[in-house]
């Protein structure tokens, strides 16, 4: 059983990492390995206050003239919107005041980080 699970875990977390390697190898001056894993571990921080805030825009229950609607309003309020706010509060807030924040490319890195921090918990979340 926790062969299976560790496996699982394993398998959602290798392209994550994969993709961080890319783009790392694909930047001509390499942010510092410190900056990138803080990054990165506040890409996972991330996902508590995103899931409370997603928890939040479901209360109370709003009527919705449609299901198209309520879809909607779930994908991009509640899902959506403060996911993608959070990961730029991470570049903006962290990432820009770094000295090694010196190029246009910086910000895809680090933006590529956080990103993919929020996704590593999310996937583990999801497969666990």
């Amino acid at each position: 059983m926790i062969g299976r699970l560790t496996l699982t875990v394993t398998l959602a977390l290798v392209p994550i990492l994969l993709i961080l390697r890319y783009f790392h190898t694909r930047d001509v001056h390499p942010e510092p390995r410190r900056v990138l894993r803080v990054t990165f571990a506040l890409g996972v921080a991330s996902v508590i206050p995103a899931t409370l805030l997603e928890f939040l825009s479901g209360w109370p229950e709003l009527p919705f003239p449609s299901v198209m609607l309520a879809a909607l309003y779930t994908a991009f309020l509640g899902a959506a919107i403060p996911e993608e706010a959070l990961k730029l509060a991470v570049v903006r807030g962290y990432c820009a005041r770094q000295s090694s924040f010196d190029e246009p490319m910086d910000g895809v890195v680090y933006g590529v980080t956080a990103a993919l921090g929020f996704a590593a918990l999310e996937n583990v979340l999801f497969v666990w």
